[in-house]
């Protein structure tokens, strides 16, 4: 789900055998709202870019024959984001989908990817912790090509949802946190509690590449 400028929001279902990676920059692209079970936006939102569209004063783009394309509508993308968001896509599909070989410098990059390998907790942490780790844009020590990594040294904390449907669904949910950048912190675990529903949690220390396993009580 992304939102345009606070008045619009548009929403894409993400394909079960598919990810996705998102930096600071808004990606969801033509809109088929014709598609309801894939597709979801804000009411009206075609008439209102199209009415934006042929506003002299706005002239916003994205849309084409009664079609919204949402990210040209509302989103950037531009030298900043050249430095600061694509390579961090880059990056992550590099890591899940190593297959697809991609430039740094890519306009564009597919928003949904299919994995070569079952996602895992680990995984996701390996991608959290990433400085465009094993490539020459490495940044660990040092700033190389002036492209923002998705491990930075300012990282304030990281997380990771996850949900499994091999439990009992009171101790489905569980929420690893670093509180601090996930290259060296430790992982906390947190899992609800079937009587007081509240959170309770430990603290696992986890390798720079991903999150140890779940410990039991």
């Amino acid at each position: 789900m992304e939102i345009g400028s606070g008045h619009t929001w548009a929403a894409v279902r993400v394909p079960d055998n598919k990810y996705a990676l998102i930096p600071n920059q808004m990606l969801i692209g033509k809109l088929n709202l014709k598609d309801s079970k894939n597709y979801m936006a804000s009411t009206n939102l075609v008439k209102k870019v199209k009415a934006w569209s042929q506003n002299k004063k706005i002239k916003l783009a994205g849309y084409v024959k009664s079609t919204v394309n949402y990210s040209k509508a509302f989103g950037t993308n531009d030298k900043t984001d050249a430095i600061y968001n694509r390579p961090r896509m880059w990056d992550g599909q590099r890591i899940l989908t190593p297959s697809k070989k991609q430039s740094i410098t890519k306009k564009s990059y597919t928003l949904f990817l299919k994995p070569e390998k079952k996602v895992s907790p680990a995984k996701v942490g390996q991608v959290l912790s990433s400085h465009f780790t094993g490539t020459k844009y490495c940044s660990y020590g040092k700033w190389k090509g002036g492209y923002r990594p998705i491990n930075v040294p300012t990282d304030v904390e990281s997380h990771i949802l996850q949900i499994r449907n091999n439990v009992p669904k009171e101790y489905a949910a569980i929420q690893w946190l670093a509180m601090a950048r996930r290259l060296t912190a430790s992982a906390c675990l947190s899992t609800p509690t079937s009587v007081t529903r509240q959170a309770r949690t430990r603290l696992i220390p986890s390798p720079p590449t991903g999150l140890t396993k779940p410990r039991p009580w």
